[in-house]
């Protein structure tokens, strides 16, 4: 035991007291570990100033080579998930784990045809319209009641004229209430609750809208007095604000402002033209712009559901080619190729 007074030398070797084997191994590995970090040291002085340490980096296993150049090329890409929406950890957690997981909308897909799939694609479309009634039902319970007890408690002239007042008023709110649902997306897919939940508030607020203008319209003309025009009812600026930017009215609003698509009969063809031009002809100025912007509206919403449909058919055929040309045509593929259906 040393003291502090003792004379022996402090400087002496910690591992002279060890066992000579354990002693060279010492040697060995100490010797072995200066060899490896003298790279290092010496990179390191001849970094630049400029330069920042990668020390931290490299412990944490983020020191591969060109990252720096992929971190600046991915800067101007836009970030692709790491993993699905499905998993709870968003940061990359357990990447590993779900690079084959499959949701459960791709492997029911995965196990339909083609013709599947084009069914599924019209059912859906079926299932809509049919919702669009039923929440222009909705909107409507006030005319369809006062219909209703019409029948129930009517008078001998309303039983007489089949309640041909209430039946009109019910009929025209449920044909607007539907036109407006439809040219604002409520026919587009897909959607949430709460997206159907705000179109149909408001196809409802702009049917209320519509009837007390005609209303007030109808006060002036009485009154012998000129109509001043008025804000067109179905503004896409507060649509889209009522709606929200990401519904599929201001998409498909926008995506006919980029190609500089305007509400006019140079949309229709012929056909359509003279129906539509026999249409307005009985109409004021605010109920003919209100129908053209209906038109137009419902037109981009047609537009769309037929470019879904023409997209699953262009992917089937190019199923159809990737399979002839590995040898794996079926026999629909051939019946469908020499039937002519290669557009």
């Amino acid at each position: 035991m040393n003291w502090l007074w003792s004379s022996s030398k402090s400087t002496k070797d910690a591992t002279s007291e060890l066992d000579s084997g354990l002693r060279d191994f010492l040697k060995e590995e100490t010797a072995r570990t200066q060899a490896d970090t003298k790279p290092t040291k010496q990179s390191a002085a001849h970094r630049p100033a400029n330069v920042p340490s990668r020390e931290y980096a490299s412990q944490l296993g983020l020191d591969s080579p060109g990252q720096d150049q992929d971190r600046n090329a991915s800067s101007l890409e836009p970030q692709q998930p790491i993993v699905p929406e499905e998993s709870q950890f968003q940061d990359g957690r357990y990447a590993h784990l779900w690079k084959t997981y499959r949701s459960e909308e791709q492997l029911a897909k995965a196990g339909m045809t083609d013709q599947d799939r084009l069914g599924d694609i019209l059912h859906n479309i079926k299932d809509r319209k049919a919702a669009i009634g039923r929440a222009a039902i909705e909107n409507c319970v006030v005319e369809q009641l006062e219909q209703h007890m019409c029948y129930v408690k009517g008078s001998y002239y309303d039983l007489a004229t089949f309640c041909s007042e209430p039946s009109k008023r019910f009929n025209r709110c449920y044909e607007m209430q539907a036109r407006f649902l439809k040219a604002l997306g409520y026919l587009s897919m897909p959607r949430s609750a709460e997206e159907e939940e705000r179109i149909q508030m408001h196809a409802d607020k702009l049917y209320q809208q519509m009837l007390e203008r005609e209303k007030q319209a109808q006060e002036i003309k009485e009154q012998g007095k000129e109509l001043s025009p008025a804000k067109p009812l179905l503004d896409g600026e507060e649509t889209v604000k009522a709606l929200g930017e990401q519904s599929a009215y201001a998409k498909l609003r926008q995506q006919a402002l980029q190609q500089q698509e305007s509400a006019n009969l140079a949309m229709f063809n012929k056909a359509e033209q003279e129906k539509i031009r026999a249409t307005l002809k009985d109409m004021n100025e605010e109920q003919r712009a209100l129908e053209l912007q209906l038109l137009a509206a419902e037109l981009r919403v047609n537009k769309d559901v037929a470019e879904q449909l023409k997209s699953q058919q262009n992917e089937e055929l190019q199923q159809r080619r990737e399979r002839r040309e590995s040898g794996n045509e079926t026999i629909g593929d051939k019946i469908k190729r020499y039937g002519g259906w290669q557009q």
